[in-house]
């Protein structure tokens, strides 16, 4: 790893997906067609099944649409607003052992790192995850 050839470009890498020396009518577009189009070329070489990628692509572009920016300008808060917007019945699919209390605050853990939630989400985060967890014990007792 880490060695790269003289004159080979990666599948997938942007030198491939866009053209240098042109003047693009929309070129934040072009960007993010290439940026997808290459993602996709890597998810394939990784053998994902071409849904997989297909609903992936579409989460992003759903995410540009609702936020009104492209990836490179995204920030926490656009997150924070996409998740406070979705139906609760979509958040709950998370499992309550993402959801995390402590001294930090209320955080979600989606991957390595958990990640801090601002009020109100954070409140309402932890209330379902309660009730989720009150649930559980409940139907565990019947």
């Amino acid at each position: 790893m880490g060695l790269v050839r003289r004159g080979f470009e990666v599948p997938g890498s942007a030198r491939l997906e866009l053209v240098s020396g042109v003047l693009l009518l929309h070129p934040e577009d072009a960007v993010l067609d290439g940026m997808l189009d290459g993602w996709e070329k890597q998810q394939l070489g990784r053998r994902l099944e071409p849904d997989t990628i297909r609903d992936r692509q579409s989460v992003v572009r759903r995410f540009v649409d609702f936020s009104g920016e492209y990836p490179w300008n995204w920030t926490a808060g656009h997150m924070d607003e996409w998740l406070y917007g979705q139906p609760v019945s979509r958040i709950a699919r998370l499992t309550t052992d993402k959801i995390l209390s402590g001294a930090e605050g209320v955080q979600l853990q989606l991957g390595y790192r958990p990640v801090e939630i601002p009020e109100p989400l954070g409140s309402l985060l932890l209330e379902l995850a309660d009730s989720r967890r009150t649930f559980a014990v409940l139907g565990q007792n019947e």
